[in-house]
Parts: C-alpha cells; sequence; structure tokens
C-alpha cells in the first residue's frame, strides 16, 4: 500500500513539473532525489538546467551534489548563463558576494572603487537581499548606489527576491527606502502574488514552524497595505532610524490581526 502512495505522489509531481515555475521546482528536484524516481528526477534536472536561474542561486537553493549535477547537466546542454558568458566579470562579482557573505562593507566599497563593476552589475542588492541578514541589507542599501527597481538575469527587482524570501524586515525595509511594489515579474507577478502564493505552499506544510508562518504573513499584510497606500504613509515615510522602530512597525501590523493574503 505505501509503494502505491508513493508512485502516485510521483505522478502527481510530474504533473506539477510541467507547469511549475523553477521556484517550485527545486523542492520537487529534491523529493525526486529523496524517493529515488529516476524519471522525475531527470525531468525536474532538465527543467532547472534550461531556466535562467543564475549559477549562484543553484548553488545556494540546492544541496550537494543536487546543484553540482544540475550545473553539470547545464554545461553538457552547452547553456551558457549570462554571468558565464564573461569570466572577468563573474569574478569581480562573485569577490563582492563573498564580500557580502563576510559581512564585510568596506570591502565592498573598496572592490567598487576598482571600478571593474558596479553594484547593480553584481546585483549585490539583489544577493544581500536574498541571502543576507537585515543589518547587511540595509548597509547596502546605505551605499546610495542601487536602483531599487533594478531587474537580475530572471527579470525580478529585489522586492521580488524578498517577497519570496519572506523576511518582513527587509521587505519593509525596501518598500521606505522607494520600492516599487507594482512592478511584475517576466511572467506577470507582483511582489505581493509572490508571497501570497509561497504563504499558501507553506501553511500546508506541517514542517514549517509558527514563527515563519507568522513572518510570511506579516510580509504578506506589508505588500497588501503597500498597494492601498496605507502602509504608515509608503513611501512617503522614512526609513525606520533603527531596529526598535522598525521592529514596532513590524508589531503593529502583526498585532491588527487582520491578515489578508491578498491576490493568488
Amino acid at each position: 500500500m505505501l509503494k502505491f502512495y508513493i508512485v502516485l505522489l510521483q505522478d502527481f509531481l510530474q504533473n506539477v513539473l510541467e507547469k511549475a515555475q523553477v521556484d517550485d521546482i527545486l523542492p520537487i528536484l529534491v523529493a525526486a532525489k529523496t524517493l529515488g524516481h529516476e524519471q522525475l528526477l531527470l525531468s525536474s534536472q532538465n527543467s532547472v538546467a534550461v531556466s535562467n536561474m543564475s549559477t549562484i542561486d543553484i548553488q545556494k537553493q540546492l544541496p550537494m551534489p543536487l546543484s553540482e549535477e544540475v550545473l553539470l547537466l547545464r554545461c553538457k546542454m552547452g547553456l551558457l548563463q549570462p554571468e558565464t558568458l564573461n569570466p572577468t566579470h563573474e569574478r569581480q562579482c562573485q569577490r563582492i558576494w563573498k564580500a557580502l557573505d563576510s559581512h564585510d562593507i568596506e570591502l565592498v566599497q573598496l572592490l567598487l572603487k576598482e571600478g571593474k563593476v558596479t553594484l547593480d552589475g553584481a546585483n549585490a542588492l539583489h544577493y544581500a537581499v536574498a541571502y543576507c541578514d537585515t543589518h547587511l541589507v540595509n548597509a547596502v542599501l546605505q551605499l546610495g548606489l542601487s536602483d531599487l527597481n533594478a531587474r537580475n538575469n530572471r527579470g525580478f527587482t529585489v522586492l521580488h527576491v524578498a517577497a519570496m524570501r519572506l523576511d518582513p524586515s527587509i521587505v519593509l525595509r525596501l518598500l521606505f527606502s522607494g520600492a516599487n511594489h507594482l512592478e511584475t515579474t517576466p511572467d506577470g507577478r507582483t511582489a505581493l502574488q509572490l508571497s501570497s502564493r509561497l504563504i499558501r505552499r507553506l501553511n500546508n506544510d506541517s514542517s514549517i514552524e509558527i514563527e515563519s508562518l507568522q513572518k510570511g504573513r506579516i510580509c504578506v499584510e506589508i505588500l497588501y497595505q503597500a498597494g492601498t497606500n496605507n502602509l504608515v504613509d509608503v513611501p512617503a515615510s522614512p526609513l525606520p532610524a533603527n531596529d526598535e522602530e522598525l521592529y514596532e512597525r513590524l508589531l503593529y501590523l502583526e498585532n491588527r490581526g487582520n491578515i489578508c493574503l491578498g491576490s493568488p
């Protein structure tokens, strides 16, 4: 009986794979590896390999050795991503990313002074929003060198990336800094729709902690209120001066008790 349900699950995932966005394919890929389903594994690896997901995102979001397998498959297919077409530019970007990983904003500034790559050219704010903590994101913002509505190789703005991370403090910082909540992804999704769709999926995952779900719901509420021009006068209000002020604003949103999940 257990084998029957496993096969049923595999067939369901295979059907989902045909319509899924690459972000939704990543957990399917991990599940296929865990279940030992070779056909589903190959299909999901192919889908990620041909996608516009960057090399660094694949390395960060997939466990080893899955990330290596996907990148090797991409190489075998001859599918070079934009960042690999210019090895020198890629190395400069990697230096900035490593500096961000080390929370070394001074090194980031020194690398920028070399003039070989700009902050937006390295998608440094996108990287920080995806993989670094709030303090580092704020430090990058304070450099004043980022276009908050610039797009990465997938056509995502930093607010889109933050919306998928479901970190309310980062979402709020970006909005108060002037990020446009109306910008859409290449397939027409807003930041609110990205967060809403993700939180609905997490609601069905029994392994997700309540705290994580609550943070996700606050993100949705923040983006919803931004859309109604009711987010404490966003974007007119200044960036919160410190973490205490930011926490107070988040607490205000959390305690209103009317979390709206917005549009699918």
